[in-house]
């Protein structure tokens, strides 16, 4: 069984350039390697669309030398007053990970001697 360990945001459809689009995600991403926001298209006459996650992004990163977060999208001069990429945290992904990953524990040590 081969375990994917990246996530790969591609482009939907396409807007023009006066008509700027966001590509809406609703989740808590995690990846073992990388999360990487393709351009979605090839073609410099075309507006590509901004990303908006509302949750979290978490990627451990593929190694040393790729960043865990790859954003290949480019909006060219409106990248100045609007992010490609715009991560809006919301706890209720949190909340849900704890039944896949746990709660915070506390554990405590104690030693117990014997003396004869």
């Amino acid at each position: 069984m081969k375990r994917m360990k990246n996530i790969n945001i591609l482009g939907g459809n396409t807007s023009t350039a006066s008509n700027l689009a966001v590509d809406t995600i609703d989740a808590l991403l995690m990846a073992k390697g990388q999360i990487k926001i393709t351009s979605g298209t090839s073609d410099p006459e075309v507006q590509q669309d901004r990303v908006e996650v509302n949750g979290s992004l978490i990627a451990f990163g593929a190694n040393e030398v790729d960043p865990a977060i790859l954003i290949e999208r480019n909006l060219r001069l409106q990248n100045t007053n609007k992010p490609v990429l715009n991560v809006i945290y919301h706890p209720k992904y949190a909340k849900i990970s704890e039944l896949f990953f746990g709660t915070e524990t506390a554990v405590f040590k104690q030693e117990v001697g014997f003396k004869f």
